[in-house]
């Protein structure tokens, strides 16, 4: 029988520019006196704002 174990590390961290484009549309918002649509933002930062690293490490184990 084949027993392992598996270890999965992620990393999620932002890109440079996400924190720059919140302030800037907080500024460009609150300047005109509107509100951004929460739900595009966050599709918009979802889809494009994110560097994700994956480190997999797998042992496999002979009984």
């Amino acid at each position: 029988m084949k027993t392992g174990t598996l270890e999965l590390q992620i990393s999620v961290k932002f890109k440079w520019w996400v924190n720059p484009y919140i302030s800037t549309l907080k500024l460009f918002c609150l300047t005109l006196g509107i509100e951004p649509n929460y739900d595009k933002v966050g599709e918009f930062i979802a889809k494009h704002g994110f560097v994700v690293n994956k480190a997999i490490k797998c042992q496999e184990h002979t009984q």
